[in-house]
């Protein structure tokens, strides 16, 4: 399907219920790729058709909108008249099954909208229109649109801009870069196609691999192509207040009004300039398209800065914070400010929106619990507020003021009654002996089943850290109604633990979770991710997680968002994609923290931006990720409980890469799940660690393997194997079928290097290794450069030039990128230099 493939139908199905149909939508938004997939559409059934253009610049000519097709006057010396027109128009045939399409009806001119009304408003030839969105139609126009059915264009979300931009290049394009081009786009078609444009245009968008991918910061391309494109209709006054709006940042709505005039605030958001809901006085305000405002920010002048902040401070008063460094936001926005995640800086714009769009929805749901305060009406917005801290309103008033009534279903009274148990867990239990008595005309015997069932054997285990699989081993069913969905997602998580993975996709295809618990949706579906990438299928994880990725978009659903972003962190860095890896980790890391129902999914989020940034050499940063990590609050024990001390291992190995301490670390992570009885944690943990196992070891493992299997992490297994027994040659083979170059692999190069020298008197060279284990391991052995660890002795020219740039403060890209060589060789070179200089500190 097209990028605007289901407007398309969505206009046909109308079309062919007997209505004609006018289409509009924002500057850009498609209307014109509309009418012409229509227009193909109809020419490949054989459907008669005729495409009209208004014009911007002849509208007050007649006949300007039929001489927009070429067959209209056959020769200058043609005069039309009324009669000729008509005669003309008869002429097409179009009879009864005939579309006419007309772009931009509201630039046409009067006579050839009387013309197309005289001779087709009686028959029965459907008509399709579009609106240009730059000017207001004038009463001829108006009328003609008015007596159609309007289709508005919603904005394309994650995946109708990643069809989008592959229908532009013919090429793939990178799911990172897809989500940077429609969060910078808000979804506009036009505003995203300048963006890629000015992508490539500076470098920052590059062919990698065969797809389209960002190697630079999108924040930095030149975007004056989006500012002409989406401000030359606007007047001196919306223009200014852009300006002003624009630089003071994401701020409530009744401060924007005062800064602009709230005329000038309500026309740009009906020119869908502006984001916001009107209703809400705290509403954040938000420029749109997000290009818009950082091409806006970027050709300021000083004098337009000095303007921007003279009349905000003239509106809102001198708070005495408002300066050019901060933006004054954070000083016309107490009630809610800009959250900053652990990375230190802003919400990105694209979470930004994302967010916005929630808090809206949270203050819809609000006012409508509010009104009745049942619990069918509780639900919706307690699901949001608790897997999400965004600090709005207070779940306790909800959960205090929420009425139990005969009328509630079962399964909603247990939806709530979960939610609740896990807030008062999460809260110290401060409302206890606030607990709901039973509903009018309910069962007590059964109710107070269902709270002891709840409390006693689901949450209160869950929040002292007890794993799933012990949960549900003294769980049999029938289970109490409307608690069946708690426990097939834990059965689904010990399954996973467990290694069962068949049973783990039987039991997901059997489940449907209810519709208003889109939370265990969310988390099934990462379930089922995480399921094909232990089976070592990681082409498919990676396209089942961005295809979520692209859906929790498209529902504003951050949740969602959150925990396919982490899948697919997950996948990339399998896979090898270290940087990939990072930029689905910023993704969800962009949007704040998680609320009580979700803290614990963050675990893996952490720890991979903790390990990611520890291979990077930003030992600051890794340690920042980790506090958050050792920070978070647990509800329950996540799946692969061994994220805190792989975060840790992460650490160890970058401070002395010849430490032993990871490896004991690992090794004892492991034992404990094993113990609990989750063997994929188990030997997930131990297949992390980088040196050889001793025979007991070794013993251990093939024991815990011998209970289940995970082809994902078969491949490390065997080398293992090989480092303990095996020639040369064998230990290279085993090398092969890795997924990914791991930190096992410096190992097993130098161990490979050290037996061929045994074996056959001489160095193992590059063509050893190809003819061996192949192409890809001889690329990996070149990249690592002689793997065997460095002796104390000088550095290198080229270990000291890589040291040198890291003390300054550069990233492994950034000194890969320097030095015309590939990141896995500057990490190689830093962890030989380490070995012979110590620890590498970097500035900054």
């Amino acid at each position: 399907m097209t990028a605007h493939g289901a407007s398309v139908e969505a206009i046909e199905l109308r079309l062919s219920d007997g209505a004609n149909v006018v289409v509009t939508g924002d500057v850009g938004s498609g209307k014109s790729a509309v009418l012409a997939e229509l227009h193909d559409r109809a020419v490949a059934i054989g459907r008669p058709v005729l495409r009209l253009r208004g014009s911007q610049t002849a509208h007050d000519l007649p006949f300007a909108l039929l001489q927009s097709d070429p067959s209209f006057l056959p020769s200058p010396d043609v005069r039309p008249s009324p009669a000729y027109a008509a005669a003309w128009l008869d002429a097409r045939h179009l009879g009864e099954r005939g579309l006419l399409l007309i772009d931009d009806v509201d630039l046409a001119d009067r006579v050839s909208l009387l013309v197309v009304e005289s001779v087709l408003g009686a028959g029965l030839v459907r008509i399709a229109c579009s609106l240009s969105s730059t000017r207001a139609p004038d009463a001829a126009a108006d009328a003609f649109s008015r007596a159609m059915t309007p289709v508005e264009l919603p904005p394309l979300g994650l995946g109708g801009t990643t069809t989008l931009l592959t229908e532009h290049t013919r090429t793939d394009v990178d799911a990172s870069l897809a989500w940077a081009i429609a969060a910078m786009s808000a979804g506009n078609p036009r505003a995203a196609l300048a963006v890629f444009d000015a992508g490539v245009w500076s470098e920052a968008i590059q062919l990698v691999d065969g797809a389209w991918t960002d190697v630079a910061p999108l924040e930095d391309v030149p975007l004056s192509a989006v500012l002409h494109q989406f401000s030359a209709a606007l007047s001196p006054e919306e223009s200014r207040a852009l300006r002003a709006l624009s630089w003071c940042g994401a701020i409530p709505w009744d401060s924007a009004r005062r800064i602009v005039g709230d005329d000038t605030a309500r026309s740009l958001i009906r020119r869908r300039r502006l984001i916001v809901d009107p209703r809400d006085p705290e509403s954040a305000v938000v420029v749109s398209p997000p290009a818009l405002s950082r091409a806006i920010l970027a050709s300021l002048t000083p004098f337009d800065r000095l303007d921007a902040a003279g009349s905000t401070r003239r509106a809102l008063g001198d708070t005495g914070a408002m300066d050019d460094a901060v933006g004054v936001a954070e000083a016309v926005w107490p009630v809610r400010q800009r959250r900053q995640h652990v990375l230190g800086a802003d919400f990105p714009e694209s979470t930004t929106i994302l967010t916005e769009r929630l808090r809206s929805r949270i203050a819809t749901l609000w006012r409508a619990w509010d009104e009745d305060r049942t619990v069918s009406s509780a639900i919706p917005v307690l699901q949001l507020l608790m897997l999400h801290d965004l600090e709005t309103s207070d779940p306790a008033t909800a959960f205090r003021d929420t009425r139990i009534t005969a009328s509630d279903t079962t399964e909603d009274v247990a939806h709530y009654l979960v939610m609740r148990e896990q807030w008062l867990l999460w809260t110290g239990r401060a409302d206890a002996e606030d607990l709901p008595a039973p509903p009018t005309g309910w069962d007590a015997g059964e109710w107070e089943e269902s709270m002891a069932f709840a409390t006693q054997r689901l949450l209160g285990p869950l929040s002292e850290g007890v794993p799933a699989s012990t949960i549900v081993a003294g769980l049999t069913p029938p289970y109490p109604i409307g608690l069946d969905e708690t426990v097939h997602l834990l059965t689904a998580q010990a399954l996973f633990d467990r290694g069962e993975l068949e049973e783990l996709e039987e039991l997901l295809e059997s489940v449907r979770p209810h519709a208003t618990n889109t939370e265990v949706g969310d988390r099934m579906d990462a379930l089922r991710g995480d399921a094909l990438l232990a089976r070592g299928e990681l082409r498919r994880g990676i396209q089942w997680f961005r295809q979520r990725l692209a859906d929790a978009h498209d529902r504003v659903d951050p949740f969602g968002v959150r925990l396919c972003a982490r899948g697919l962190a997950s996948a990339l860095f399998l896979r090898g994609d270290l940087l990939g890896a990072w930029r689905a980790v910023s993704v969800a890391l962009s949007l704040g923290r998680s609320g009580p129902l979700s803290a614990s999914y963050d675990e893996r989020l952490l720890a991979l931006g903790t390990a990611l940034a520890a291979r990077n050499g930003d030992a600051r940063l890794a340690q920042s990720l980790f506090r958050e990590l050792e920070g978070l609050r647990r509800t329950g024990a996540p799946t692969l409980d061994i994220m805190r001390e792989w975060a840790r291992a992460e650490l160890l190995s970058a401070e002395d890469a010849t430490s032993t301490a990871a490896g004991d670390l690992l090794w004892s992570c492991g034992e404990r799940e094993a113990e609990r009885g989750a063997p994929l944690s188990a030997l997930a943990a131990w297949m992390l660690i980088g040196t050889p196992l001793d025979a007991e070891r070794m013993a251990t493992v093939e024991r815990v393997w011998s209970t289940t299997r995970v082809p994902l992490l078969g491949p490390v297994l065997e080398v293992h194997r090989r480092l303990h027994e095996g020639d040369a040659e064998q230990l290279l083979r085993a090398l092969a079928p890795l997924p990914a170059p791991v930190p096992l692999a410096v190992t097993a190069f130098r161990v490979a290097g050290e037996r061929w020298q045994a074996q056959h008197g001489r160095a193992l060279t590059e063509a050893d290794v190809s003819t061996l284990a192949g192409e890809g391991v001889a690329e990996t052995w070149r990249e690592v450069s002689d793997a065997a660890p460095a002796t104390p002795g000088p550095l290198t020219d080229r270990e000291r030039e890589v040291l040198e740039l890291a003390r300054a403060g550069r990233s492994n890209r950034e000194i890969a990128d320097a030095l015309f060589l590939s990141v896995r060789t500057v990490e190689n070179h830093l962890y030989r230099a380490r070995q012979k200089s110590g620890p590498v500190a970097r500035r900054g």
